[in-house]
């Protein structure tokens, strides 16, 4: 099925484009054409039917071929990397017919491009290239000049090697965060360090390439945030921006990477509670989607943008840019959701849920409360299904709903999921101690209480690990002390959503 996934893959243009390169030349529609539309406008055209409608392997397989040489074509001369490809292809073509003026001029044009784009495999090729033609021409200097070429080859593999070494690990590094991303288990941990004991991070590395530079800068960005050091995880990221900022090659080529950059110098900038930045970087990253088309826009950093925004909206405790960012994210959900893992699902459920609690909107935070309660339970965000649990007593207890059940509905969960501690037990406690208060008097002895527990329990988790929900819930009850809501309390103070 990988033809029907790379025809659905296409862009209108690109599809476009096809039609009309397969039409070229031709007094009638090629019969792999016919193939292209079946699919294109029946996606889920099984085997079988292809068959029947007379298309075999071999055309489907043919048909795969036009379609990468369409994109080959198309693309030639508006991306770099392709027409270096498509320049290299050249060079035996002009070598075979003895063109070697053509080629000298190619292969200098190729040198040029690929020193721009820092690919050292292409210029290992040109220099290949150019040691041929070094022994082709012969000539008193021949031994030298076929000297200086080895040396350049030299410097070049010196150049990939070190861009490699940096490349790898950055990945190998990744690879470990995309299946614990908070590396929660002793082994990630363990072999998260052991990569990171390289000579590669020495106080002065060799760096011999923008590309080798920016994986450098994005591994020590990693580095210092899981030591939880903010402000030196956030000078590295802010020296990976500004090498993106101040090469546009660069930029250019790696245009992914560096939205994917200012979204993580926004969750540094975050950290470091530096929220005044975060708009300007969150408003680049929509202006870098919006000049694209909408099938090239990258949801998965929209899905960010949304994220990212919400925080601002929580950290600043503004409404205003809260409820804009809430109404834009239902509106575009179905899109988004496509591409977005289960566990960014539940924090955004999670987020604008506590939003809406901040102002004592409380009739719209269960609505968002629900969807994390029908959520099925995944394991890396089982915090944020525990404390929905916990959510669901002050939720139910300002709208004056069935405290009851909310209280055994949450005891029973969290005991049958193993998660029942100190704070869990005295949320349990309190609420049902607040079920029987009758009396404003005596309910607001009780928050007292809370507010004193609460707070103490936040004094030990605030230099380590902290517990989701804590933090708010303590603010809550303090709320109920003074008569403000939750981002009254919050206001001026360090608050971090998920």
């Amino acid at each position: 099925m990988h033809l029907h996934q790379l025809i659905q893959s296409l862009s209108t243009s690109e599809k476009r484009y096809f039609n009309t390169y397969a039409k070229m030349g031709k007094r009638k529609p090629p019969k792999y054409l016919g193939l292209f539309d079946l699919i294109n406008k029946k996606p889920n055209t099984d085997e079988e039917n292809i068959r029947k409608k007379g298309y075999n392997a071999d055309n489907q397989s043919f048909l795969t071929d036009k379609i990468l040489d369409s994109l080959q074509v198309s693309y030639a001369r508006k991306e770099p990397p392709l027409e270096l490809n498509w320049l290299l292809g050249q060079l035996p073509h002009l070598w075979e017919r003895k063109l070697l003026g053509e080629l000298k001029k190619r292969l200098r044009q190729i040198h040029k491009l690929a020193d721009q784009l820092e690919d050292f495999n292409a210029l290992l090729q040109v220099i290949r290239w150019q040691k041929r033609l070094v022994k082709e021409e012969g000539g008193k200097a021949v031994i030298g000049l076929y000297k200086k070429w080895i040396e350049r080859e030299k410097e070049v593999k010196a150049q990939l090697e070190n861009q490699l070494d940096y490349e790898n690990l950055k990945e190998q590094l990744n690879l470990i965060r995309a299946k614990d991303i908070r590396l929660q288990k002793e082994e990630n941990r363990q072999a998260f360090q052991e990569l990171l004991d390289t000579p590669l991070l020495a106080a002065t590395p060799t760096l011999l390439s923008n590309g080798a530079k920016a994986n450098y800068y994005y591994i020590q960005c990693l580095n210092y945030r899981y030591q939880k050091n903010p402000p030196k995880a956030f000078d590295y990221v802010c020296q990976l921006v500004d090498l993106f900022e101040n090469n546009k090659t660069f930029r250019s080529q790696n245009s992914h990477w560096y939205q994917q950059v200012l979204c993580l110098k926004i969750e540094m900038a975050y950290a470091n509670s530096q929220l005044s930045i975060i708009p300007p970087l969150v408003n680049l990253i929509r202006s870098i989607n919006a000049t694209k088309n909408e099938d090239k826009k990258d949801q998965k950093l929209l899905c960010n943008v949304y994220s990212y925004g919400m925080l601002h909206a929580l950290g600043t405790v503004n409404w205003e840019k809260g409820i804009v960012l809430i109404q834009e994210l239902e509106q575009q959900w179905d899109n988004l959701v496509s591409f977005m893992p289960e566990r960014r699902q539940l924090a955004f459920y999670y987020n604008i849920m506590v939003f809406y609690c901040f102002f004592e909107k409380w009739s719209e935070a269960e609505t968002w409360l629900i969807r994390i309660l029908n959520f099925q339970r995944i394991p890396e965000r089982k915090d944020i299904q525990n404390a929905a649990r916990l959510w669901r007593l002050i939720i139910d207890y300002e709208q004056n709903n069935d405290l009851d059940n909310a209280i055994k509905t949450a005891y029973k969960y969290l005991k049958h999921h193993q998660h029942f501690f100190d704070f869990e037990s005295k949320m349990i406690q309190y609420f049902r101690q607040l079920l029987k208060a009758y009396e404003p008097i005596k309910a607001k002895a009780i928050f007292q209480n809370m507010e004193k527990d609460f707070g103490e329990l936040w004094d030990v988790q605030r230099s380590g690990t902290q517990q989701l929900g804590l933090q708010e819930v303590y603010f809550w009850t303090q709320g109920k002390i003074m008569g403000k809501n939750i981002g009254e309390i919050i206001s001026g103070r360090s608050f971090c959503g998920i």
